[in-house]
């Protein structure tokens, strides 16, 4: 395992900058594709389906593995205790869909591993972040 380490001042660690949301504060470098937020099942463990009744497109982890909520944030979702608004037609926002701003361009963003809580320099983080496990093959 490889991991991002620290030195105040000297190595920050700007992943937190690299993955918050436009809203708050950060790059949104990384962003889920779509195709993982369909990986999730329903709650019942039945495949994804945008034509099953118990899709919400206005609440997409409605009726889903709950881990969906926990991965990514979506459209109408909280970070921070912002609003996180990536529709396409939303021109005021800095989060929307679209490739002519610093914002993501998937309509996802990461939840995972980034701490809501931080409050710290996104620049300069202590946060140790595990990053890949390689394993290599000859």
């Amino acid at each position: 395992m490889f991991a991002t380490q620290y030195l105040v001042d000297l190595a920050g660690n700007g992943m937190f900058q690299h993955n918050f949301p436009a809203i708050a504060g950060g790059w949104h470098l990384h962003c889920p594709l779509g195709s993982l937020v369909e990986s999730y099942t329903f709650t019942d463990g039945t495949a994804f389906s945008y034509t099953d009744p118990r899709y919400n497109s206005q609440n997409i982890t409605q009726n889903r593995d709950p881990r969906l909520g926990f991965t990514v944030i979506s459209n109408g979702d909280r970070f921070k205790n912002l609003r996180y608004i990536s529709h396409p037609d939303s021109t005021l926002s800095i989060d929307q869909l679209t490739t002519t701003k610093q914002a993501t361009r998937t309509g996802y963003g990461l939840r995972k591993f980034n701490a809501e809580n931080f409050s710290g320099n996104l620049q300069n983080s202590e946060q140790i972040f595990l990053l890949f496990a390689m394993l290599r093959y000859y």
